[in-house]
C-alpha cells in the first residue's frame, strides 16, 4: 500500500533542522511524539463538485469544504480589506473552500464577501463551520526530533503523546495534510487537549503558516530569546508566502492566546 512520506513531500526537513540546531543549545530533557509516514486517503466527497463549480453558491453543498487559515495581519492588509476574517492577537483568520482531498484541478478558493452574502451566512458561521471541519480532518502533535528521524501512522491522528526523554523539548503541531496547519490552534478542543496533556502553559513558535512549534513554558527559555530564534530563522529560511509571524505566543491555562514576545 502506498505511503505518504510526510517529511519528503512537505519539504519540512531543512527548515526544521535549523530549529533542531538552535533548540539543542537551549532545551533539554523533554519527551517527544513518534512520527513518520501515513497513508494518503483522500475523502470520498466527489458529489460536491461532480458538476464542476455549479454548486459553489449552495451553502449546504459547500460547508463541509470550508477551512480556516492563519495569516499575518500586517502583511495582508489589502487582502483583509475585502475578505471576511477575524483577528486573534496580531494574526488574522481567513476562510477558504478547500478541495485538496477531492482530486480536482483546483485546490482552494478564498471565500469573499460576495460569496458569503450569497450563502446568507456571516463570519461567525464560517468560523464555527471551519472549526467543526478541522476536528473532523484531524491534527498531529509530534516531537521535532522524532519527526526528523522516525515514523508515525494513522493511529496517531488527533493524539498528543508527551514524554520526557527527548533532548529537544520542541513539538510540532499541524494538520493531517500539513497545509496551513498553524490554524489547528484555533480549535478550543485542540487547545484544551494540549494543556491537559502537557500539564503546563505552552509557548507557540510560528515556524510558518503550515505549522507551529510548541515548547513548555516550564523549560525556562525566556520569551525574548525564543522570539530572536523565530526572527532569525524566518529571515534565513522562510519563503514570503510561508511567513506567519516574528512573534512568540503563549497558550495560557485558561485556553486563551497572547503575544509573549
Amino acid at each position: 500500500m502506498d505511503t505518504f512520506d510526510f517529511r519528503k513531500e512537505t519539504g519540512m526537513s531543512n527548515r526544521f533542522r535549523r530549529w533542531q540546531m538552535a533548540a539543542e543549545q537551549d532545551i533539554a530533557d523533554r519527551k517527544m511524539v513518534p512520527i513518520g509516514t501515513y497513508k494518503r486517503n483522500p475523502a470520498e466527497n466527489g458529489k460536491i463538485l461532480e458538476a464542476g463549480l455549479s454548486g459553489i453558491r449552495i451553502w449546504e453543498e459547500m460547508k463541509s469544504c470550508i477551512s480556516a487559515r492563519l495569516v499575518s495581519t500586517k502583511r495582508n492588509r489589502e487582502l483583509l480589506a475585502h475578505t471576511p476574517h477575524r483577528e486573534i492577537c496580531n494574526l488574522s483568520v481567513v476562510f477558504y473552500l478547500d478541495f485538496t482531498s477531492m482530486g480536482n484541478d483546483f485546490e482552494a478558493i478564498r471565500i469573499t464577501e460576495e460569496l458569503l452574502h450569497g450563502w446568507g451566512q456571516n463570519v461567525e458561521n464560517l468560523r464555527d463551520q471551519a472549526l467543526d471541519n478541522m476536528v473532523t480532518t484531524g491534527y498531529f502533535c509530534m516531537g521535532l526530533s522524532q519527526m526528523l528521524a522516525g515514523t508515525f501512522t494513522e493511529k496517531d491522528i488527533s493524539r498528543i503523546l508527551v514524554s520526557r526523554e527527548d533532548p529537544l523539548g520542541l513539538h510540532i503541531l499541524t494538520n493531517c495534510t500539513h497545509s496551513f496547519g498553524a490554524s489547528v490552534i484555533l480549535s478550543r478542543e485542540v487547545r484544551t487537549a494540549l494543556l491537559a496533556d502537557f500539564g503546563c502553559e505552552l509557548y507557540l513558535l510560528p515556524s510558518s503558516v503550515h505549522e507551529l512549534l510548541l515548547l513548555p513554558k516550564e523549560a525556562g527559555i525566556p520569551a525574548g530569546r525564543l522570539c530572536g530564534m523565530v526572527r532569525e530563522i524566518n529571515a534565513a529560511r522562510l519563503q514570503p508566502a510561508e511567513f506567519l509571524s516574528d512573534n512568540v505566543y503563549i497558550l495560557k491555562e485558561d485556553g486563551t492566546l497572547e503575544i509573549a514576545g
